[in-house]
């Protein structure tokens, strides 16, 4: 049986600290995890700084959006306790996305 779960954020430092949590923890009870990147979104977008004459003064701003899959592989029961317990340690500037697959 194979989960996977996909985690989104806009910060990177957290997203990174909670999947070295999330697979400790389930390495720790002896299911196979596997991680994917994927590539970073980013958002731009540029404002006038006045409503009048200089079209040339802009202010620039832009988000960043970083992803990632991880899939775990096992024991249908445990897998589940622990997917439970690391998403209620989960921050919440990060989202998921649970999908099972048998």
């Amino acid at each position: 049986m194979k989960i996977k779960i996909y985690l989104k954020s806009n910060k990177y430092y957290l997203l990174k600290t909670f999947i070295d949590f999330f697979t400790y923890q389930s390495r720790q009870t002896g299911h196979q995890t596997t991680l994917f990147f994927l590539p970073t979104k980013t958002f731009r977008i540029s404002l006038f700084k006045s409503p009048h004459v200089y079209k040339k003064h802009k202010d620039h701003y832009s988000l960043k959006t970083f992803a990632c899959v991880i899939q775990l592989s096992g024991n249908e029961i445990t897998i589940f306790n622990v997917i439970k317990h690391c998403l209620n340690q989960k921050p919440v500037e990060i989202s998921y996305k649970i999908i099972y697959q048998k």
